[in-house]
This record gives C-alpha cells, structure tokens and sequence, in this order.
C-alpha cells in the first residue's frame, strides 16, 4: 500500500482562549478561581483541525492520534498544530487505529462476520510504505471492542484479547516494528484497565456496564523479560475505576457496593511485594456510574491528576455522586498516600458539565511541563473523537 504524506499547520493565531471574562468582553486565560497556593491557573482551548481519540508525548511534542490514519501533532507552547495525512485503503470491514506513542505502528482490525482479527501495520519512516503484519489475535464479534483497547509505554504497546479463540490472552508488541515479542495468558475480564511502567505492565478488570468481579478483583503484574503474568494483589470490591503505576507504587481506584450505594477508596500497591502501602477514602472523586472510563495522568513533579465534578462540600467519606452542572475541577491525588486536593477550576466553555467529561478517559489527557492537557468537547459526549484540545498550566 503507498502512502502520501501530507502536512498542514494551523498557526497559533487559530486558537480560542477560554476563561471567566465579563459579559460582553474579551475573554481571558486566567481564571478567577484560586488554585493551590493561591495561585490562579491558565486554562486554554483550542478547536483540533481533526477530532483526536488519543494523546502522548513524543520528541518534546504533543502527538494527538486521530480516526483511521491521520496524526496531529502539537507545539505544547503554542498549541499549533500540524496535522500529518497518511492515506490509507482499508475501508468497510477493515479499520485501521492510529496509536499515540507509536508512530509507525497502526492496529489494523478486520471485522468478520463471526470473528475479528487485529493485526498491526508498520509505517517505514522513509518511504511511508505501510506492511501489514501476521494475524495476531482472532476473536469473536464484539470482544475487541471490549478488550480495552492498546497501552503503550517502554518500547512496548500492550493488547489485550477478551475472546481471543485460545483463550484471553495479553501480547506485547514492539512499538517501533509491531512485531510481537511476548503472548501471556492473562483473564481480566470484560473492559480492563491497563497502564504501563518502566517495570512492565499492569491490568485488572474495569466496572463497565456493571461487570464484577467480586468478591476480589485481581491485579496483574507482566514483568518486562518475564515469560509469565503474576497476580500481585487481589483487592475487595466488584471493579476498579482507574488504574495508575508511580515508579514503584500502583494506585487504584476500587469500586465497593453497601448498604449506603457504591462507595470508592484509593489504594496504593507496592510494585515489588504487592503489599498495600495506603488505603484512604475518595472524598473528591466522583462515585462511579460505571461508565468505565475513569483514568487520571501521572506527573512526576505534581502526582496524580485527574478530574471531578462535584456539588461543593458534596464529599463524604462514604459514598459521593458526580453532579450535572457543577464546576469541572482538576484534582491532584499524593501517590504516596492518596490525599486528594484541588489545583483548579475550569470554566464553563472549556469543558462539558453534565459527567461525561469526568473522570478523564484513558489514553486522552498527559501531564507536560506542569500543566495539563486534555481532549473534550464541550457539545457531544467523551466517548467519541473529541474536537478540542484543553491546557491548564499548573
């Protein structure tokens, strides 16, 4: 297959600043909310020449992965943008994924009448030319889709197969070749989470659709070289949230139902001995409607970011609901003790207030340069390509 490569830059003249400006007048970047220290943060937004599905960093930029083959990446201090056209034939029952962190690999999906197969494409840098690789998984209708999707990190990209036809399995593939380096048996159930360390890789089973996997759910560690999956640490409750790995820390974010309704509480894991090293309630993050998106991105200098959205002094230390209409607000949670606080407040025009925005899905949202960015869009649900691109300096 050839490809063209095509390149287009909107300059940053194109971008739209969002902020809590008066009635009538020029809006403003700086919010007037105070966020931690009592400093306020600057929340811009600005329109994706293409809708985005994903976001990394890669090469000191922002790589947004868009539908089928097109890439768009983006100047973290400007936010411009060059959107990269990588013409592509599959069409029909054939659908190619663009993965952030991956640039020359693309999943490529066959959708069967019975069974699905995926299989990747390596993207020569030189040429463009697109190979198309060995069958890797085949599984029923539908169990892709419910697979979690592909985790990149550490050289590796990370697939999971629910219904793959020997059994569910886990495969690391080479993020620079797609070649595949390792299969492991791994069953962690419908909708997993997966994150990836500089230890290997981590997955468990998410709270889609009201999935269970009570009365312990189980947390798998792939080491990286190992040739097996080990169960680190099976935790009580019926799911789990989110899912993070700090350096040698996990944190997990576990769903709980009592008599009250379902309740959430941080955990954090050591990676070596899986013994819990803290265990405290959720009191800013919203209770889960088991939408099964809940992620959070993990920053080196600020902790664990994520969002919520939450009527004021709404927390308890049971169980909180998330609030149609209420302020969106970024929540930074201490990795080293699940203490959560707020770093800010962001504005109406910035992000959709009905809890489909939050928590931040998977693979959507990155830490650079102690501020955060995001994709949203505040007309259509987050499940979908999102159309805009959202940094709040922190």
């Amino acid at each position: 297959m050839d490809n063209v490569h095509r390149s287009t830059w909107l300059t940053a003249t194109a971008l739209v600043v969002v902020g809590l400006g008066t009635a009538g007048g020029t809006a403003s970047s700086v919010l007037a909310q105070p966020a931690a220290a009592g400093r306020a943060p600057a929340v811009s937004s600005v329109p994706l020449a293409r809708p985005a599905v994903s976001i990394a960093i890669a090469d000191d930029n922002l790589v947004l992965a868009g539908d089928g083959c097109t890439t768009i990446v983006v100047s973290p201090a400007s936010l411009a943008q060059r959107v990269v056209h990588r013409s592509c034939q599959p069409g029909g029952d054939v659908s190619v994924e663009s993965l952030a962190g991956a640039p020359d690999v693309r999943l490529r999906i066959t959708w069967g009448p019975v069974a699905d197969a995926i299989q990747t494409e390596h993207i020569d840098p030189d040429s463009e030319h697109a190979t198309v690789g060995p069958v890797l998984i085949t599984m029923s209708n539908w169990d892709w889709i419910h697979s979690g999707g592909a985790a990149v990190g550490s050289g590796s990209i990370w697939i999971y197969g629910l219904g793959a036809t020997s059994g569910p399995q886990l495969l690391e593939l080479s993020a620079s070749t797609g070649a595949l380096e390792h299969r492991f048996v791994v069953n962690a159930g419908v909708d997993p989470l997966m994150v990836v360390g500089v230890s290997g890789a981590w997955i468990t089973q998410g709270v889609f659709g009201g999935d269970e996997c009570n009365p312990t759910c189980a947390l798998y560690h792939l080491a990286r070289g190992s040739s097996r999956a080990v169960v680190v640490r099976r935790t009580r409750g019926i799911g789990d949230e989110w899912l993070a790995v700090d350096g040698k820390r996990v944190v997990l974010d576990i769903v709980s139902e009592t008599s009250v309704g379902y309740v959430q509480r941080i955990e954090g894991v050591a990676a070596a001995t899986g013994r819990m090293s803290f265990e405290t309630p959720a009191r800013l993050l919203p209770a889960p409607s088991f939408a099964g998106f809940g992620s959070l991105v993990v920053s080196s200098s600020l902790g664990l970011v994520t969002l919520s959205e939450l009527e004021p002094h709404a927390g308890t230390p049971t169980t909180v609901s998330c609030a149609h209409g209420a302020p969106v607000e970024v929540i930074r949670i201490d990795p080293t003790t699940g203490a959560q606080s707020e770093l800010a407040v962001l504005p109406a025009r910035a992000v959709r207030r009905d809890c489909s925005t939050v928590p931040l899905i998977a693979g959507q949202a990155v830490v650079y340069d102690d501020a955060l960015y995001f994709l949203s869009d505040p007309t259509s649900e987050a499940q979908v390509p999102l159309s805009r691109l959202v940094r709040v300096r922190l």
